[in-house]
């Protein structure tokens, strides 16, 4: 919006608009005033001008004020543009019919100068707060959609060892930009490690610490092997970051590797809710070892957690969005952890066991239903 506003009179009579003109012209506004005496004319001017305001009669010759209106906002509804009816109707059922016409004030006749300067400059104060404030929207919108391109980019392209383990992913994150990160590891021959993590917060400044996490994950590629103690170094890393900040940042993380030879599970969990073993017609949760998010405080403990594998089980990482969701005919927030889900599973259900059976459930929420957060689920079939 530019320091002229752009005024809009529309009255019948040309008495009448000379008179609102010559109060506007005495002000301290910059105004670009333009003039119409009918609802034909004046839609000619709301078509080929930018316009700050409009302030009209009720009663023009083609169509009253009140139609006028209701056109001018259909028409204008992603870009704020005050309406001031003029009438020397003083009945409430025409105040509420200009209300509900989407008139933004009124002014009965005859018309105070005073009363008119003063309603006006409140409305293109107004006007003019708005359109910065979608400039702003705007800015940031691209901001964000730039932020989830380069977050994309931080994302793995694929399994690195796709076809020695089935592996099935749901990402979706729940604005432009989300807070879950996952990554595979390759850490040797025989071992596969799995990561994710929730970041508190969407938007840049989550992207900017996924970007952080993702360049100590690999920094510390000597730490893959001993998942307590590559989250020790990371914790240390994201303390001092966020210590320099203003914001009470931390990350939840979980790191599982898998060894086939061994037939082994060894894990860490930082805060995060813990991953899950699916086996025959049961599901364990591997929350023997837990400890503080990362990035809270400067030194953290953390622990190893060990778990022998049998053939036909899978393993479940995943985040908390996903109780966000409305699933196994509950509503959502329904559960708090996988286990709950499988509690009290009727006989009949038995084959939801089968973890496949989970992602196809939380699939078709996803489809179904808007995401109050990220949903990210890593299943792995052993």
């Amino acid at each position: 919006m530019s320091d002229q506003s752009s005024v809009l009179i529309i009255d019948d009579y040309a008495v009448n608009i000379e008179l609102l003109e010559s109060y506007l012209m005495t002000s301290n506004f910059n105004l670009n005033i333009y003039k119409a005496t009918s609802g034909l004319e004046a839609m000619q001017i709301f078509n080929s001008k930018e316009l700050d305001l409009v302030i009209t009669d009720v009663m023009l010759p083609d169509i009253n004020g009140f139609e006028l209106c209701r056109m001018m906002k259909d028409l204008r509804q992603e870009n704020f543009l005050p309406v001031v009816m003029v009438t020397a109707l003083t009945d409430r059922s025409h105040r509420l019919q200009g209300l509900a016409s989407g008139a933004d004030d009124f002014l009965t006749k005859p018309v105070s100068g005073d009363e008119l300067l003063i309603r006006v400059g409140n409305l293109l104060r107004l006007r003019k707060a708005t359109v910065d404030l979608n400039a702003r929207y705007t800015e940031i919108s691209q901001d964000l959609k730039l932020a989830r391109q380069l977050l994309n980019d931080f994302m793995p392209k694929g399994v690195p060892f796709d076809g020695d383990l089935q592996v099935d992913l749901i990402y979706q994150p729940a604005n432009f930009v989300g807070g879950d990160f996952y990554d595979f590891l390759q850490v040797d021959e025989d071992t596969y490690g799995f990561f994710i993590a929730d970041v508190k917060g969407h938007g840049a400044s989550a992207a900017i610490i996924v970007a952080i996490l993702k360049e100590k994950l690999y920094e510390l590629k000597d730490y893959w092997t001993a998942p307590a103690r590559l989250f020790e170094q990371i914790n240390g890393n994201l303390w001092r970051f966020f210590s320099n900040t203003r914001n009470d940042f931390f990350v939840t993380a979980c790191y599982l590797l898998y060894n086939k030879e061994k037939k082994e599970v060894l894990w860490a969990n930082a805060g995060h809710v813990p991953p899950v073993l699916f086996k025959e017609k049961q599901i364990e949760t591997l929350d023997q070892v837990s400890s503080l998010p990362l990035g809270l405080f400067e030194e953290v403990s953390f622990e190893n957690g060990r778990y022998p594998c049998a053939a036909e089980e899978a393993l479940l990482l995943y985040t908390d969005g996903v109780f966000e969701l409305p699933i196994f005919g509950h509503p959502s927030r329904y559960y708090s952890d996988i286990a709950s889900i499988y509690e009290n599973l009727p006989a009949d259900l038995l084959d939801l066991y089968a973890p496949r059976a989970f992602m196809t459930e939380v699939r078709a929420a996803l489809r179904q239903y808007s995401q109050n957060d990220d949903v990210n689920i890593i299943l792995v079939n052993l």
